[in-house]
């Protein structure tokens, strides 16, 4: 063991065994132990890791598992107990897992990577525990570095109690996934073609700009030109009706008094939905169909050159981020598509909702959806929030122009322009105490890989089940024996 490492970290089940934890932690750190949990954070010295895999895998010389029957069912707990387990294993460090029983929790339901260890059992007695813990400690010569005073031990533990994570009075800008339009068409047109309904619907099955049915006419941003131009020589278009678009979202009288609001802004909605998908499919994005049958978009591998989009992030630097990647763990590739639903309101956004498509080739995305789902579920499970807004923000910039502007183009000369960056909005307050998340600029396909399975089990594909190693299934197998 490299004797540089001094962090003792504890794995508990938060918030059930919390009072365990803080009764430990100050216990250790009085005599001088350097000490994490998530619930303390550390104790008389500043985090010198950038998150808690870095914590276990480059700084602690214990980590101690709190086994109760509340930490057997915490994600969080198995994630940690698992990549320890792997570290000591690769890196031969003997006793690195240091198992404490505190409850009754049965022998038999503690996992495999843990039950063949010497478990420590504070179950019956906090303080015996404790001194057959310290003894672990001083045979393996964990060092101390700290020496705190009782008084700051207590100043820290009453911090604790009153939580470190507070509401506070400052100020706080955050970023929302929704886009704001900054320019509308003018008007909605009706026009009536004088075909059955049937040939009318069939005739404009190809129409170039988005368009509604209503009532046997056709309702489209398009020009009369547009129209005609589509249309054969003996057909022609008539504008029967002609709706400002913001008598519509100020819900306000027009000259077709029959379209009610509801069904005025849920035809409002279908166009937006299908201007954005058609200018989607321009742009040469694929189509990923939702379960709900609309469709979020994504690139194909080799879009851009080693699929990097450039963009400026909250604070104006230019950053670098990948919209698509390969996996080589789960022999796929990733895409970050993004579906877009309008809202209608006096204000009309677009909501973006992100998605991750898996494929086969960089293209063609898997037609096995259960299989789609558990990729989903095992590569992005460590995604936390700046990831996913990073994301937006590189997406949005490679649908933009040089303005910052996505054009929805719904008529020869008719566009809603939408600001390509994503609203923002100011918090009178903030929270406080909150762990930064560490984001790489440029991840690489191999750095992504490794995040989707630092933390967690292996997830076979075709049994959907924890993996276990081949060792572990045997002395599992032979200690459920009767």
């Amino acid at each position: 063991m490299d004797l540089n490492r001094k962090l003792i970290f504890i794995s508990h089940a938060n918030p059930e065994d919390n009072e365990f934890t803080l009764w430990l932690v100050s216990r250790l750190s009085a005599l001088g132990y350097l000490v994490w949990s998530d619930l303390t954070k550390l104790l008389g010295a500043e985090v010198f890791w950038k998150n808690i895999e870095d914590a276990i895998r480059n700084h602690a010389a214990k980590v101690i598992v709190v086994l109760t029957r509340s930490a057997q069912q915490k994600d969080g707990v198995l994630d940690e107990v698992n990549l320890a387990v792997s570290i000591e294993r690769t890196m031969s460090y003997p006793h690195f897992v240091v198992p404490i029983r505190l409850d009754d929790l049965p022998f038999h339901d503690i996992s495999p990577n843990l039950a063949r260890k010497n478990i420590i059992d504070f179950s019956k007695d906090w303080a015996e525990g404790f001194g057959q813990l310290l003894k672990v400690l001083e045979r393996d010569k964990v060092g101390r570095e700290q020496d705190l005073s009782t008084q700051q031990i207590a100043i820290w533990i009453e911090n604790i109690r009153a939580g470190y994570q507070k509401v506070v009075a400052e100020p706080q800008q955050l970023m929302t996934n929704y886009v704001e339009f900054m320019q509308l068409p003018e008007n909605l047109n009706f026009y009536k073609v004088g075909l059955p309904n049937d040939v009318l619907r069939l005739r404009f099955q190809s129409f170039t700009y988005p368009l509604y049915h209503y009532q046997g006419m056709v309702a489209t941003f398009a020009s009369s030109e547009d129209m005609n131009d589509f249309l054969a020589q003996d057909q022609y278009a008539a504008l029967a009706y002609q709706i400002p678009v913001l008598s519509i979202l100020n819900n306000e009288s027009h000259n077709l008094s029959e379209l009610k609001r509801p069904e005025a802004v849920h035809m409002l909605s279908f166009l937006i939905r299908t201007a954005w998908d058609k200018t989607m499919e321009m742009k040469g994005l694929r189509a990923y169909e939702l379960a709900s049958g609309r469709k979020a978009w994504f690139a194909e591998n080799g879009y851009r050159s080693n699929n990097v989009i450039k963009y400026f992030d909250l604070n104006g630097i230019e950053r670098r981020k990948s919209l698509v990647g390969r996996s080589e763990k789960r022999k796929a590739f990733w895409h970050f598509a993004i579906d877009g639903w309008p809202t209608i309101g006096k204000e009309p956004t677009l909501m973006l909702r992100p998605h991750v498509v898996f494929t086969e080739d960089g293209k063609t995305q898997f037609s096995v959806q259960s299989r789609m789902h558990r990729l989903r579920r095992g590569f992005c499970r460590n995604w936390w929030n700046p990831r996913w807004r990073d994301l937006i923000l590189a997406y949005t910039t490679m649908l933009s122009d040089e303005y910052q502007t996505i054009k929805l183009k719904v008529g020869s000369e008719q566009f809603f322009f939408i600001n390509s960056r994503p609203a923002l909005f100011n918090s009178p307050v903030s929270v406080s105490g909150l762990s930064k998340t560490y984001v790489p600029v440029d991840e690489t396909d191999s750095q992504l890989d490794e995040l989707s399975e630092g933390f967690g089990w292996d997830i076979d594909e075709e049994n959907d089940d924890l993996t276990l190693d081949t060792d572990e299934s045997i002395e599992a197998e032979n200690r459920d024996k009767p």
